[in-house]
């Protein structure tokens, strides 16, 4: 029983990890794209 606890528990925090990588991402790029306005003006 708990080794499948532990099986289940680490698929959500690989999809977890996954899912936050994804946002940060998705940040760093808005901050890239608003750098990018800044420099243009």
């Amino acid at each position: 029983m708990h080794h499948i606890l532990q099986k289940i528990s680490f698929k959500n925090i690989s999809f977890l990890n996954n899912y936050f990588i994804h946002f940060l991402n998705f940040l760093l790029l808005r901050h890239q794209r608003q750098n990018q306005a800044i420099t243009l003006k």
